[in-house]
């Protein structure tokens, strides 16, 4: 069979600067709103956007947290991670990364599923990954979409189903992931039409 794509393995834990670029944050008066116990509502930042104030992000994050806030647990797990902590940091983050998916924070569903799926400070579970991946997609999330149609084609951690992972694969191409495209051609060039299993021909 041709060469498959797998999306989202070198760059797990991506920067989420892009996503949140239009955001203006006044550090100083949440600091004081969050020394006050006031809940975060629309907490969108990044190391990035903070420049000079990462720092004061990171308080902002830990404190949302500790009240429960699952994106500023995922935006903490991410400034953990980036920084490439201690292992037990790290433990850290990984339950932090966990509230926020069992939360419902896509890109954390997403990332944990990638965790899972190749192992990175977890043990490896592709029935896990798989979960994860699946959540993902229902939150529309392309680079979930593209991988978990990587389960379903290879039949990992999922019952094989060629047509199932074309359906993934056409969701992913059609938001621009050019992985999912290649994937694609493959199910075209090598399986039949309503092949839900079988051997490439």
């Amino acid at each position: 069979m041709a060469r498959l794509f797998t999306e989202g393995v070198k760059d797990l834990l991506k920067d989420q600067s892009e996503k949140a670029k239009n955001s203006e944050i006044d550090f100083e008066a949440l600091l004081k709103s969050a020394e006050k116990g006031h809940p975060f509502i629309k907490i969108r930042v990044s190391s990035h956007e903070a420049g000079d104030n990462t720092a004061e992000a990171e308080k902002l994050y830990e404190r949302a947290a500790n009240q429960g806030y699952a994106p500023a647990q995922y935006n903490l797990a991410l400034i953990i991670f980036e920084r490439d902590e201690s292992p037990e940091e790290r433990l850290k983050a990984i339950s932090l990364l966990k509230l926020a998916a069992e939360a419902g924070i896509t890109e954390a569903e997403y990332n944990l599923g990638t965790m899972y799926e190749i192992g990175i400070d977890l043990k490896k579970d592709i029935e896990q990954a798989a979960k994860w991946y699946q959540k993902a997609v229902h939150g529309l999330h392309p680079s979930a979409e593209n991988n978990l149609g990587l389960l379903y084609l290879n039949g990992d951690g999922v019952e094989q189903d060629v047509n199932k992972a074309k359906a993934l694969f056409s969701l992913a191409a059609s938001k621009g992931i050019i992985e999912a495209k290649k994937n694609l051609d493959v199910i075209n060039l090598n399986y039949v039409e309503g092949d839900t299993g079988q051997a490439p021909h």
